[in-house]
Order: structure tokens, then C-alpha cells, then sequence
């Protein structure tokens, strides 16, 4: 039956049924009256803000954008979000100019290493099952053999440099060949 009163309902009643419900539960729950067309009303700074920036060629917009990426501490490709705000067309022609843009390189050093297990020599495998499991006793037993078996295969990961030479070292003394990624 409902099935069937879907199909007599065309779509733009539909649409209205819905936004009397959306209107009325409002009001209901509302502390403040509400008007259906009431828009809230920008700040005046904001206003004169945003006249001055439609007022923009695009090479001025394009050092508006680095200026604020730089003061906000954003990525120098990342985009701002003016596409979603519905005046994209200064922005969007930007983009590809920016991203043409020398990029300043910052090199960030690695934290967090991974160790992999390439190979194993003959008598070795007991040895760094009892290893990995004395370094992750998380890994249960059947885990830890899977791990040694299947070579090449990650035994530790995001650990620190100090930690990762150690185990390199412990898996090299035990007969295992590693490198830390």
C-alpha cells in the first residue's frame, strides 16, 4: 500500500510536504522566531572585506592566497577553500599559477622506522621467532612463525631509530638479514 502511494504522489508535492515538516519543526524547536526568508546579516568589516577581494585581479589574489597560507601555517600547494564558497572563478584560475609557484623544500626527518626481515639463514627461524616474540609479545605464536616464514615481511613498524637498530642487530646476531625502511 505504501508502495502504491508513492507512485500517485508526484515529486514537487513531495518537495513541499517535506518543507512544511522541515518549517513547522523548526518553529516547534526554536527559541528564537524564525522568518522562512531570513538570512543572517554579515558584519559590515566583512562586508567591506569581501568588495575589496572581489575587486582583485588574479596575480593579486594569488599573493593574497600565499600571504594567508603563510600566516595560517598551510602548505604552500594546498588550495584554499574558495572554490566552496561558490566565488571560485578568481581561485580556480590561481591554482594551476600557484601551483607553478616554486615550492620551498623543508626536510623533515624521520621519526618512526620500519624494520622488514628479508632473509633468513638455515637454524635461524626459532631464534627470531623467539626474538620477535620477546620484542611484540602482542603477536601471538602462530602470528610471529607467519611472520618469519613469509619473507620479505614487516616485524616492526613506527618504532623508533634507537629500537630498530637494536632489533636489526639482535635479528643479525640470531642469522636473519633486515633493513630498516
Amino acid at each position: 500500500m505504501l508502495g502504491r502511494t508513492r507512485a500517485i504522489i508526484k515529486p514537487s508535492l513531495a518537495r513541499s510536504i517535506v518543507q512544511r515538516s522541515v518549517i513547522s519543526s523548526q518553529r516547534f524547536y526554536s527559541t528564537t522566531p524564525q522568518t522562512q526568508d531570513a538570512k543572517p546579516a554579515a558584519a559590515q568589516h566583512i562586508t567591506t572585506i569581501a568588495d575589496s577581494i572581489s575587486k582583485l585581479n588574479i596575480l593579486e589574489v594569488m599573493e593574497l592566497t600565499k600571504i594567508l597560507q603563510e600566516k595560517f601555517g598551510m602548505p604552500t600547494g594546498m588550495p584554499m577553500m574558495a572554490p566552496m564558497m561558490g566565488g571560485g572563478a578568481p581561485a580556480a584560475a590561481a591554482a594551476p599559477a600557484a601551483a607553478a609557484a616554486p615550492k620551498e623544500e623543508k626536510k623533515v626527518e624521520k621519526t618512526e622506522f620500519d624494520v622488514k626481515l628479508i632473509k633468513l639463514s638455515e637454524g635461524a627461524k626459532y631464534k627470531l621467532i623467539k626474538i620477535l616474540r620477546e620484542t611484540k609479545p602482542s603477536l601471538s605464536l602462530m602470528e610471529t612463525k607467519a611472520l618469519v616464514e613469509k619473507l620479505p615481511s614487516t616485524v616492526a613498524d613506527k618504532v623508533a631509530k634507537a629500537d630498530a637498530e637494536k632489533l636489526v642487530a639482535q635479528i643479525k646476531e640470531a642469522g636473519g638479514e633486515c633493513e630498516i625502511v
